[in-house]
């Protein structure tokens, strides 16, 4: 015991190990798990495919409620998490799992938000060990030898209760992101009008309904040539999902921006990301963007009257869009867009006046997507800053 109540002890101090296994004789149910920001069961079909395949070959761990769970071979990513699965479930023998020796010392679902935060997480990378993402593992032993701090169990309660509340509005935000998105995908995908007609669609080739698809460049001396004042140059970082993001744009001189007059940017123009992890991701220019250009990570789509922008980049963003995106580049590993895969892509293209329809619904439905987005980082941003000080002690709460 130290200040003000606080323990020092190691996990293997404070933590039983869970050996517990059961075959897989369909008195449990039997999951194939992900755990990331908690332990979540895998779908239905997934279950059925995994009990089929493994009927009974071996015996399955038993995780129960409150269990602190990890799997010892993506901990780097997060892979650690108490169960909220309010019943006994079995899985993968690979996964780590832990409960507390005692109840009226540790509360488990304090045990899981200090297990999973920036605090221990550092000191798992410190004892990880392989040399490839893949194979970097924590063993056990090591994991049972990390020293933590605790508050008192009534204040234990109190901080799980203050996150947890916390997690239920970003988990109820991330569901309303979802669903919204979803709208956005059947407006695009529906097939009649607003008077509930069927609609015509004829398919068109990107090429055909745009005068320029094209790139830009990277100046020649690259990020010394930036400025903090001059001409906005977008990259890929700046193309999110149906907006651009300028507040941290770079800037480059005029006099670079004049040599760079075939990749210059104008109002309406769509631009897609043709490379690295963003690949796929579109916006178009507003008016009161201003002098702008481009970088040779990002395309310039600009259409022709018969094909309304923000149409186009909302189909681009859509699965259907996604799909085309991923099957037009070489051998499906997302390295990259040419101007020849983008210019043959086909899209179904509605006339335009029902584009122009479905535009104003897009921007509506986007409109909110953006306000719970913004919601939603605000929210993520309070719950980092608590974690950090309440896991670590620098804040304490009254009970």
């Amino acid at each position: 015991m130290s200040r003000d109540g606080i323990i020092k002890a190691t996990f293997g101090e404070l933590l039983n190990s869970r050996e517990e296994r059961l075959p897989n004789d369909g008195t449990h149910p039997l999951y194939s798990l992900t755990i990331k920001d908690g332990v979540t069961p895998k779908t239905e079909r997934y279950e059925r495919e995994f009990l089929v395949t493994n009927k009974e070959s071996k015996k399955y761990k038993v995780i129960r409620t409150g269990d602190l769970v990890f799997n010892p071979s993506n901990l780097r990513w997060g892979a650690i998490a108490t169960s909220l699965i309010q019943f006994p479930v079995l899985a993968s023998p690979i996964y780590e799992v832990f409960y507390p020796k005692d109840d009226q010392v540790l509360d488990p679902y304090f045990l899981g938000a200090l297990a999973s935060s920036p605090i221990l997480m550092a000191k798992y990378l410190a004892l990880v060990e392989g040399t490839l993402v893949e194979r970097t593992a924590l063993k056990k032993d090591d994991f049972l030898e990390i020293e933590i701090e605790i508050p008192p169990l009534p204040e234990q309660k109190k901080i799980a209760e203050i996150l947890s509340g916390i997690d239920r509005c970003i988990t109820k935000l991330k569901r309303r992101i979802q669903k919204q998105n979803l709208i956005n995908e059947s407006i695009l995908s529906g097939m009649e009008d607003l008077r509930g007609n069927k609609i015509a669609r004829h398919e068109a080739t990107i090429g055909d309904i745009a005068t320029k698809v094209g790139s830009g460049i990277t100046p020649r001396g690259g990020s010394d040539t930036y400025e903090s004042e001059g001409v906005t140059f977008i990259r890929s970082q700046n193309v999110l999902k149906m907006r651009l993001s300028l507040g941290d744009a770079v800037k480059i001189p005029q006099h670079i921006h004049a040599s760079m007059s075939g990749t210059r940017v104008q109002p309406n123009d769509v631009l897609l990301n043709i490379t690295g992890a963003s690949i796929g991701r579109s916006a178009v220019v507003p008016d009161g963007t201003g002098e702008a250009n481009v970088n040779q990570h990002v395309c310039i789509i600009r259409t022709k009257e018969i094909c309304d922008p923000l149409f186009l980049c909302g189909w681009l963003n859509s699965e259907s869009g996604q799909i085309a995106i991923n099957s037009s580049q070489a051998g499906g590993n997302r390295q990259g867009l040419n101007f020849e895969q983008i210019r043959a892509m086909s899209i179904p293209l509605p006339p335009i006046h029902l584009q122009k329809q479905v535009s104003v619904a897009l921007q509506a439905s986007n409109s909110l997507v953006q306000l719970l987005q913004g919601k939603l980082d605000w929210l993520l941003s309070i719950r980092k800053a608590l974690s950090s000080d309440l896991l670590s002690g620098r804040k304490r709460v009254s009970v």
